[in-house]
């Protein structure tokens, strides 16, 4: 309601592509390539086939994150199953199905392949996030916290893990975590309306109608801000 529609767009996106950063500097990342199979290796012909596979999947991937760029989420889906089916076992394809998936409003499809994606690279703290904004959008405040939490705890939490966090807590009754959480989220954007506009309800359910009053202020002046 007092955030930027623009704004969180382009957040999710970034936090996307953001999985697969090292890859640009042409460093491929051990997750995007991790395979526990290691069948059918042992001859060099069987080598070179399973290199033009993975050529080949990672050229569909290139593909399917352009469209994504571009809201062409069913186009990306297509590409990222056949990459799938080539490299079965690589975690960035699941993570970006999983996503184009989301987009697209197919959240059960969606989480499968964001869990196949966490369980090849378990520390993947984006593929944690979005699993956490799943289970807040079906009403698991208990598993979203959880998700939440250990992004936290990687020490490198991604742009809104704490206002999100902050969130569940409110929704699940513990105004007091929320309010912390929503405190460390202004560290991070102090322009977010939205932000000063939770603090207020938090500080209204405790019965400080001045500090309430405060932030209601400051969510309006931003708003404006925001729409100037």
């Amino acid at each position: 309601m007092h955030s930027s529609g623009w704004a969180a767009s382009q957040t999710v996106v970034y936090l996307l592509f953001a999985v697969a950063g090292s890859s640009a500097q042409g460093q491929t990342p051990r997750w995007a390539t991790q395979d526990v199979s290691q069948a059918g290796e042992k001859t060099p012909a069987a080598a070179s086939a399973k290199a033009d596979l993975t050529k080949t999947s990672d050229e569909l991937f290139k593909q399917a994150a352009e469209l994504i760029e571009k809201d062409q989420f069913s186009a990306a889906v297509e590409r990222l199953r056949k990459a799938v089916a080539l490299t079965p076992n690589q975690a960035r394809v699941h993570h970006y199905l999983g996503y184009a998936l989301w987009k697209l409003g197919q959240t059960g499809p969606a989480t499968t392949e964001f869990e196949r994606a966490l369980r090849l690279e378990p520390q993947n703290t984006y593929t944690r996030y979005f699993l956490g904004r799943i289970a807040y959008s079906q009403d698991r405040v208990d598993q979203a916290i959880k998700f939440f939490e250990s992004v936290l705890a990687t020490g490198e939490p991604v742009f809104d893990t704490y206002q999100r966090l902050g969130q569940a807590y409110l929704r699940k009754g513990e105004p007091a975590k929320a309010q912390d959480m929503l405190h460390q989220a202004l560290e991070q954007t102090p322009w977010d309306g939205a932000i000063h506009y939770q603090l207020a309800k938090i500080y209204r359910q405790t019965g400080r109608q001045e500090e309430a009053q405060r932030e209601l202020e400051t969510a309006e002046r931003l708003k404006r801000s925001d729409r100037a």
